[in-house]
């Protein structure tokens, strides 16, 4: 058969050429031997029409075979050739940018701009593939005598002759060099080694290339050619390959050693190749997959079955370059050590590595795995350079070897052998490996080439052949590439276990208002940044925002754990430069503008980070502020959609124990568990044979999310949504009417509300148009925030803030500065931050005489820590109003001398400005407190005060009084209550108090406590009195109603007992029914104390004030919360709660097979009369989906003062409970009907999407 000549390939290009003049005394020193071979000379005139024409017009390209080389031709639009030149070894080629390629021949260089990326990467695939060609039509003999020798284990000498692609494909191509530049590992690794060892370096001469000046000297040549005129100090290479040893680069610098003078440094100094046996069934098969083609037997009529044995021996043969999770490793790791400066080059021919493994645990040897490190030895430091699994991903990845059969192995049993590395031609090596496992005798074994790798995490087969080195992270084109986009920290966060495809789930959820946004994409291709925990502990880390915009990953070094992740929802806020103690701590060895700190709702620590550069900071600071504030504004549908595949995702992750991307029913079982479901097998068979609509025997992808959906279905509701349902489909307008009417109690327009509800939820567009809502939609309302148990009327501002502030409850911290006990624990202005960012509007400061004139903040007499006064007002000034633009109270402890209260008066006036009150809103002597509306934005101190607020207006105040500066003692509490002496009780710091400090204290001025009488008589408005816990009891048992009426006109303070050396609360509420005001709790212990104040300063926006009941506020009414039944418009009323079902309670013991038994308790806290608690029975083994359908009911006499406190608990019946979750609200901002309850964890953060489903009734009692 006569063989058909193959066509050229024509491309569209424009053609530029970079050089027109050749300089004459670069031609005079051209030798023979440099000049170009090339078959047709193009004349200097030729080059400039070639030139001017693609300038001008578009070219075109033609690559043909020709007889004995590849052919290059440049036509125009005459089809007449304007330039021709033969594809030769001597001719270098490299890609730049994204469509155009570099050809140099010489002193000439053509620049080939293609019209498309895809014509830019045809023509270098068919120049590969030319080449590739000639390669093997050149030596057939030598190849075949190669294999030969490879098979009888003979030392076969490396080449140094590389052919054209060698280059281009590598230290040629601008775009490696790219990769090579932004490998931040790498980069650092090498700086941090030479300027650790600044004497090695210092005063020596660079011998590189271009005598650039009289420091650099230029060798031109290779370096087994070249002769240098000097020895050297100093031998600084990157040889380093994929396994340490690929393209054989080490060689070369082993050679230059003949350079080095004795006692001499060599940097890199010392290599370390680790191999350790890995399981990772998902790649073995992915291998069989990928030879799938040819075992089609109709392709286009022909049978290829008999070309897939050859295949699958060709893919194995292929080590995998690519990144995995350490935990598939099986052993710890053996290494072959290899010292730079005292091997020889002939010592790389030939590697034996002998290996001994102890299994740790049981399974699958898939094959091995290998890494390498690097140690960079200088006189002073020694600095390592680690591409191993547990480190940052570098661009050397780790290396995988497959067996060609998988060998079984048992815990504590050891696997042996030896792995072989044989220098090749082809600038790597043939890797030989023999593996057995001792106790059984099963062995295996396979032959790789090591310079034909397949690039794993990256890409298929179809574009394997595409270097790594195109993994460029273009930012003005990651909108449109963002879907393929791959980067170093991409690769550390791919997982062949990740079920849920980019392009099916996470990229499909993006919120569309936060696509094209640079600094998302900034974020999504990840960013190198210092993870900050103090002076001295500074990681660095790779941080990543994923696909699903809702989650950020970065690498940990936690054993065991290679990475970890948090929720963008569980960032509270982000703060930009040294805004927090840590980054304050370093401030003056990294600017503000590269520094900024996440701040984690709850009580979770704060991440501090610092990036290499000032943008990329802003990037981080802008993106994630962007994606809160989107989060903000989502509705809770969109909400629920974002939500729902990251948990469908969580689940299949942590069920797929064998990482194989599918879930068989053993491993569905095990998921059960793990989320807190006790099935039975049938029942759960059953439900796992209905989602495998492919019968597979396994649930993969879109079966497992039918599978949850079947596990998530909500009879409780579906039941309620049919009583009204017509035809049990949907709801009609007027179904939902009704609904909303008899269930729900709805009192607003109820027509206006269902169609409002239904154009909000309802998710079908034909249910719409109906004026219909289907059962999702009215799922979806349920699990809104309307469908809540808190009714959003109350969760803006509503209440009247125009009255007094003695009228107000206000939400108060006590010992605000401290993070822990108050015995040994830390100090710290993150404690005002927090504080404040919770809506508390008073903080506690304890001042004492500090070093250098600067007063200090600690809880005096104990170990705590200390920090500087000036520096908390620094906080409050910063954060007093970010959430809540109502007065903030500085209730000042004042220990200290009169210079150091200058010292105070002077910061508060500074640092506080206008903002600080100094004197009174109008001027006057006032008659009354201001309200917290006439006090917007500013901050009052509450102290000691010399002489009354009166005194202020004549000029009276002198700087000579002396009294009590503190009027909160913990210490005398402690000594009253141990040795009962009137003397000690009553000891109090007694010193001067200075003029300075004294005028900063306006409407709040603190004063010691008599009596009720003498206070009815004798006080002013504006003084505050401060009673522990223990003597405000006292005060309410013996004379509660005297009490009420006290706070009805002056505010009053409680506080913790100074026994409390834990930091634990009290009950506020008893406090709060006595109408006390300012009732301090620490606000770093969590517990049924914060659960309460969190629940009643919840409502009215949040902004720390709350308006006490009327009969609390009024003069001429009487109350005591002992006898509520005796005051004025007494109204008790019945609550009928009846506990329906739970959602996926969250897990409380660590045990896989331990299962929650869920049972609820609520609890009213009130006055005495009301206070009550009843549970509802416990479920065994479910914490996923347990129905109760149990009905409490509570007698109420006192509304206004009711909390309710839901609590979920683990019953135990040998011991104490365990706490699951809780959430608290006011009686009065409860709405009625079939409500979800969204539960807390215990320091008061959100846990979706744990929940309890309820029915409320509020009814008055007869």
């Amino acid at each position: 058969m006569e063989e058909k000549s193959e066509e050229p390939m024509a491309f569209s290009v424009r053609v530029f050429t970079l050089q027109e003049e050749v300089r004459a005394e670069e031609e005079h020193m051209e030798t023979p031997e440099e000049e170009v071979q090339v078959q047709e000379e193009v004349s200097r005139e030729q080059q400039v029409s070639v030139c001017r024409q693609g300038a001008e017009q578009e070219l075109t390209l033609l690559l043909s075979p020709g007889l004995e080389a590849q052919e290059l031709t440049v036509q125009d639009a005459n089809r007449a050739s304007v330039f021709q030149l033969t594809v030769s070894k001597e001719m270098d080629c490299c890609q730049v940018g994204g469509q155009s390629f570099l050809v140099t021949v010489g002193k000439q260089s053509l620049l080939l701009q293609f019209t498309t990326p895809t014509d830019m990467k045809n023509f270098q695939r068919l120049l590969k593939r030319g080449d590739d060609e000639e390669t093997r039509k050149g030596c057939p003999e030598e190849d075949e005598r190669g294999n030969k020798d490879v098979e009888r284990g003979q030392t076969r000498h490396p080449s140094t002759e590389n052919g054209p692609t060698q280059d281009y494909q590598f230290h040629s191509c601008l775009s490696q060099h790219q990769n090579l530049l932004q490998d931040y590992l790498r980069i650092t690794t090498y700086q941090r080694a030479i300027l650790l060892n600044e004497s090695d370096f210092r005063d020596k001469i660079l011998v590189q290339n271009n005598c650039l000046s009289e420091r650099i000297r230029v060798l031109e040549g290779k370096v087994e050619e070249v002769s240098c005129p000097d020895m050297v100090d100093v031998i600084v290479s990157e040889p380093m390959g994929y396994m340490l040893l690929n393209l054989k680069l080490m060689e070369s610098f082993l050679h230059a050693k003949k350079w080095l003078r004795p006692n001499g440094l060599m940097f890199p100094s010392y290599g370390d190749i680790h191999l350790a046996p890995f399981s990772d069934e998902q790649l073995y098969f992915e291998h069989y997959a990928r030879a799938s083609f040819w075992q089609q037997r109709g392709f286009y009529g022909v049978n290829l079955s008999a070309l897939h044995s050859a295949t699958m021996e060709e893919f194995f043969r292929q080590p995998i370059v690519d990144s995995f999770d350490v935990q598939i490793l099986m052993a710890r790791s053996v290494k072959h050590c290899i010292n730079f400066m005292e091997a020889k080059e002939e010592d790389l021919h030939r590697m034996e590595i002998p290996f001994v493994f102890t299994l740790l645990q049981s399974g699958l040897v898939h094959g091995l795995a290998f890494w390498f490190d690097v140690a960079y030895i200088g006189s002073k430091s020694t600095v390592w350079l680690s591409t191993a699994p547990t480190e940052p991903l570098t661009r050397w990845y780790q290396v995988r070897c497959l067996l060609q059969t998988p060998l079984f192995g048992k815990l504590g049993q050891t696997l042996s052998g030896t792995v072989l590395l044989v220098a090749n031609d082809r600038q790597s090596y043939d890797i030989n490996i023999t593996a057995t496992v001792d106790q059984s005798g099963f062995r295996s074994g396979n032959v790789l080439d090591l310079k034909d790798p397949f690039f794993s995490v990256l890409f298929g087969p179809e574009t394997r052949e595409s270097t790594l080195l195109e993994l460029s992270t273009k930012r003005e084109s990651a909108p449109d590439l963002a879907p393929t986009l791959f980067t170093v920290a991409d690769l550390l966060q791919v997982s062949r276990a990740s079920v849920f495809h980019t392009s099916r789930v996470t990229r499909a959820g993006v919120p569309p208002g936060i696509q094209g946004d640079g600094n998302l994409q900034s974020m999504l291709v990840g960013t190198v940044m210092r993870k900050i925990k103090s002076r001295t502990w500074k990681k660095q880390r790779y941080f990543k925002l994923q696909d699903d915009c809702m989650t950020i990953w970065y690498t940990s070094k936690k054993a065991g754990n290679t990475h970890s992740t948090f929720s963008v929802s569980d960032v509270e806020a982000i703060r930009d430069g040294h805004q927090s103690e840590v980054l304050l701590s370093i401030a003056d060895e990294f600017p503000a503008d590269r520094c900024f700190t996440l701040v984690f709702r709850g009580r979770r620590g704060n991440l501090d980070l610092v990036t290499e550069s000032a943008e990329e900071a802003q990037s981080w600071i802008r993106g994630m502020r962007k994606l809160i504030e989107n989060l903000e504004n989502m509705g809770e549908r969109e909400k629920l959609d974002h939500r729902l595949p990251r948990w469908i995702g969580d689940w299949f992750r942590k069920a797929d124990k064998n990482n194989d991307g599918r879930m068989n029913f053993k491993e569905v079982q095990d998921l059960l568990k793990m989320m807190n479901v006790d099935m039975n097998e049938h029942h759960a068979h059953r439900l796992f044979t209905m989602a495998d609509k492919s019968q597979s025997g396994t649930l993969e992808d879109d079966e497992f999310v039918l599978f949850y959906k079947m596990l998530t279905q909500r009879d409780d509701v579906l039941k309620v949504f049919q009583e009204y349902s017509v035809d049990g489909q949907t709801l009609s307008q007027s179904d939902l009417e009704d609904f909303l009417r008899e269930k729900q109690l709805d009192g607003v327009d109820i027509q206006q509300h269902a169609k409002q509800l239904i154009e909000r939820y309802e998710p079908s567009d034909t249910a719409k148009l109906l004026n219909a809502m289907t059962f999702d939609g009215f799922l979806m309302y349920l699990g809104s925030a309307e469908g809540s148990i808190f009714n959003p009327q109350w969760r803006g501002v509503f209440q009247d803030m125009s009255q007094p502030l003695c009228h107000y409850f206000i939400s108060s911290s006590h010992n605000t500065y401290l993070m822990e006990d108050q015995l040994r624990g830390q100090s710290s202005v993150e404690g005002y931050i927090r504080a404040l960012s919770r809506g508390c509007r008073c903080v506690e400061v304890d001042c004492w005489d500090g070093a250098n004139g600067e007063p200090i903040v600690y809880h005096g007499h104990t170990f705590t820590s200390k920090i500087l006064f000036k520096d908390v007002v620094n906080a409050v000034s910063n954060y007093a109003f970010k959430v809540s633009e109502y007065p903030v109270i500085l209730s000042i402890e004042n220990h200290c001398s009169v210079e150091q209260q200058r010292v105070m008066a002077r910061h508060l006036n500074h640092i506080l400005g206008d903002k600080l009150l100094k004197s009174t809103l109008d001027g006057k002597a006032p008659v009354g407190l201001p309200s917290p509306e006439d006090l917007k934005r500013k901050i009052l101190l509450k102290a000691k005060k010399i002489g009354g607020l009166e005194e202020s207006f004549n000029g009276m105040v002198e700087d000579s009084q002396t009294g009590e500066v503190s009027d909160e003692d913990e210490v005398a509490e402690i000594n009253e209550d141990n040795l009962h002496r009137e003397s000690v009780c009553r000891r109090k710091s007694k010193q001067r108090l200075s003029k300075e400090l004294s005028d900063c204290v306006v409407y709040c001025k603190s004063v010691h406590f008599s009596n009720f009488k003498h206070s009815r008589i004798h006080s002013k408005f504006y003084e505050v009195a401060s009673f522990t816990e223990s003597k405000a009891r006292k005060h309410l048992r013996e004379a509660g109603t005297e009490f009420v009426h006290h706070n009805s006109r002056h505010l009053t303070r409680v506080y913790p007992s100074g026994f409390r050396t834990d930091s634990s609360n009290f009950n506020p509420q008893e406090m709060w029914n006595a109408g006390c005001q300012i009732v301090a709790l620490n606000f770093q212990t969590a517990g049924e104390g914060m659960d309460l104040n969190d629940g009643l300063f919840g409502q009215n926006g949040s902004c720390g004030y709350v308006l006490k009941p009327s009969f609390m506020r009024e003069v001429e009414k009487r109350f005591d919360p002992e006898t509520p039944e005796q005051r004025d418009g007494y109204q008790p009323v019945v609550l009928t709660i009846q506990v329906i079902s739970g959602q996926q309670l969250p897990k409380v013991n660590i045990k896989e097979d331990s299962i929650v038994d869920p049972l609820v308790r609520v609890e009213i806290h009130g006055v005495p009369m009301d206070q009550a608690k009843q549970e509802t029975r416990y479920i065994e083994n479910n914490g996923f989906n347990p129905v109760w359908y149990d009905t409490l009911r509570f007698t109420i006499h006192t509304p206004e003062l009711a909390m309710v406190r839901f609590v979920v608990e683990d019953y135990d019946k040998t011991s104490k409970n365990d706490f699951v979750g809780q959430y608290t609200l006011p009686l009065g901002c409860m709405q009625q009907g079939y409500r979800h309850i969204y539960l807390l964890s215990r320091d008061g953060t959100s846990i979706p999407p744990s929940s309890l489903f309820v029915r409320i009734r509020i009814t008055e009692l007869d």
